[in-house]
């Protein structure tokens, strides 16, 4: 169940025709960025078919209608953006990867601000200094001089796991919690203030704009250098708009499917 938040007029233009909807604004996991409703319809006089993803309305007295996916795959379908090297020194081995797409202004920023910072990376692991133990070792308080004991597993009984099932299942119908979907994942991403994302030694750190690429990763590399962490710089893949992260395509439009995974299922022909 979704609570409305709030309402907002919008002009939505379907083919040469611009209408106002009036869309209502609900903080909920969709596979949607917007859901048009009949409302819209009607105003169009359109007729939808799902079976041949397509829309008819009329319009200066003929019919019109949008047109359909091919068969081959969706119309924007997301694509990681080229890459370009760009050489730390006079050691062809150890480079950057910079988006090729980035204007010239923040890329040369950018490679100056990576080139100030190259004491973050290593190029192998003989280069790491090695983590600071101090913010990697972690101890248990416990007393050294008792012997550690297995606990036995404890398994509750049929009755008891049916009765938390029960509960659960009330609880998600309330709409308290609710299932996140992470197929292939065995932890949630850990988020590290307000521009990045970690998933054990994976990361992403993110920028609204790219004028503001550079403050974002200063931020991070001061942690970084804090702690004695290092880079894999042929890893890395600075000022792209569009990138994969953990099996999935992350662009300004948020997180899309990987192309890849689903080539299988663009490439089907029509019965």
């Amino acid at each position: 169940m979704a609570i409305p938040k709030d309402q907002i007029r919008l002009l939505m233009q379907t083919g040469p025709d611009v209408v106002e909807v009036d869309f209502i604004v609900v903080d909920a996991f969709s596979p949607y960025t917007a859901i048009m409703g009949r409302p819209w319809l009607h105003t169009l006089g359109a007729i939808s078919s799902t079976l041949h993803q397509k829309m008819k309305y009329p319009f200066g007295g003929q019919q019109s209608e949008t047109p359909a996916l091919p068969i081959n795959g969706p119309a924007d379908e997301a694509k990681c953006e080229n890459l370009e090297k760009v050489a730390v020194g006079n050691d062809l081995e150890k480079f950057f990867q910079v988006g090729a797409q980035l204007p010239m202004q923040e890329r040369d920023q950018l490679v100056e601000f990576l080139r100030k910072n190259v004491d973050v990376f290593a190029w192998s692991a003989y280069e790491a200094p090695g983590v600071d133990p101090s913010f990697i070792c972690h101890n248990l308080n416990v007393n050294p001089s008792i012997t550690p004991r297995i606990q036995p597993p404890r398994r509750p009984p049929k009755k008891h796991a049916e009765a938390a099932r029960n509960e659960v299942t009330k609880l998600k119908q309330a709409g308290a919690i609710k299932e996140i979907f992470y197929p292939q994942w065995l932890a949630n991403t850990v988020e590290l203030g307000r521009s990045i994302e970690v998933y054990i030694d994976d990361m992403v750190v993110k920028s609204k704009v790219a004028s503001g690429h550079v403050e974002d990763l200063t931020n991070i590399f001061e942690v970084l250098r804090k702690h004695k962490l290092c880079l894999n710089a042929s890893k890395c893949s600075f000022g792209v708009g569009s990138k994969k992260f953990l099996g999935y395509m992350v662009t300004q439009k948020g997180i899309e499917v990987n192309p890849d995974q689903i080539k299988a299922i663009n490439g089907l022909q029509a019965p």
